[in-house]
């Protein structure tokens, strides 16, 4: 039961971070020290991203649906009233090519800073805190080819662990001045590549135990729950442009946690 127990606290905040820009990584890192709780369950860490890719495909099923098919109708019948789809799918191409780049060439030097945590989340707050609440004019249709390599870069920070990779997402489109409703679709379209290829890269590493089989179900439910729930949380929140408070909220949880590692 205390193992169920610690796997469900795993899955909420999974399905709570991988959304809302406050870094997964960087809590699932302090939940697991300050519970002593494993983290070295590969089946664990696959399924809880698996659960959050389908929770994601889930909310943006149409949407995905119809970028795709007007790809095709935008490039196999030069239909030219799909130009936004288009944009849509070439900008998350070439923003995903600098992140994964990045991410094969720190890789082994990336999980290193997992022991600053504390300090990550801060300045990952501070990032938050740098996004303006105003209201960018430039159109999905707009960027060019030197933005969308600058949004790449920008997502690479959410590599580090303690670095919200929705948030630098948000950060990246707010750089190159994209509006908020294009900003936020753009962001969480960009995860799906990432998480896919994670999740192919770790294929190897998934063996089921079959004694585990109901705790595995739990887990994946509850972390699909929780994050369909953020998306619908954080489009409010961005919407109405208060996602300062996420800011907030890491640059003070980074500071509790430096206080706790110095108390025990």
């Amino acid at each position: 039961m205390l193992f169920l127990f610690e796997l469900i606290i795993l899955a909420i905040f999974q399905g709570i971070g991988e959304i809302l820009p406050i870094s997964s990584s960087g809590h699932l890192i302090m939940i697991q020290n300050l519970f002593n709780i494993d983290s070295e369950n590969m089946v664990i860490e696959i399924l809880l991203h698996l659960a959050s890719l389908v929770a994601l495909t889930f909310y943006y099923f149409d949407f995905i649906k119809n970028m795709i098919v007007k790809v095709f109708l935008y490039l196999f019948k030069n239909n030219k009233e799909y130009y936004k789809e288009w944009n849509y799918f070439t900008t998350i191409i070439i923003s995903s090519i600098p992140t994964c780049l990045i991410g094969l060439i720190l890789n082994n030097y990336l999980d290193k800073l997992a022991s600053y945590v504390s300090i990550l989340l801060i300045f990952n707050g501070f990032l938050l805190l740098i996004i303006r609440n105003k209201d960018n004019s430039k159109n999905i249709e707009d960027l060019t080819f030197k933005d969308k390599v600058k949004l790449g870069i920008s997502q690479s920070l959410g590599l580090i662990p303690g670095i919200s990779r929705s948030g630098s997402s948000l950060l990246g489109c707010n750089i190159i001045k994209l509006n908020k409703e294009d900003s936020f679709n753009l962001t969480f379209l960009l995860l799906f590549p990432l998480v896919i290829g994670s999740l192919v890269l770790n294929v190897n590493d998934f063996v089921i135990d079959t004694t585990l089989i109901i705790p595995y179900i739990i887990i994946f439910l509850i972390t699909f729950i929780t994050t369909y729930i953020s998306m619908c949380v954080l489009h409010n929140v961005v919407s109405k442009g208060k996602s300062k408070i996420f800011g907030l909220y890491c640059v003070s949880i980074g500071a509790i946690y430096s206080i706790i590692l110095l108390v025990i």
